[in-house]
């Protein structure tokens, strides 16, 4: 796995907002990447 697919945040159950826009950088960037290539060369 490319270290640009792994991500670690620490989020309250409070910060709706701040999990929001996490989640959303998150699904930009692995969008960004494209598939992932290492995963289809095990199949």
């Amino acid at each position: 796995m490319e270290p640009e697919r792994i991500s670690l945040s620490w989020i309250s159950g409070s910060e709706g907002a701040k999990f929001s826009q996490t989640v959303t950088e998150i699904t930009e960037k692995i969008n960004s990447l494209g598939p992932n290539k290492k995963m289809r060369d095990n199949q």
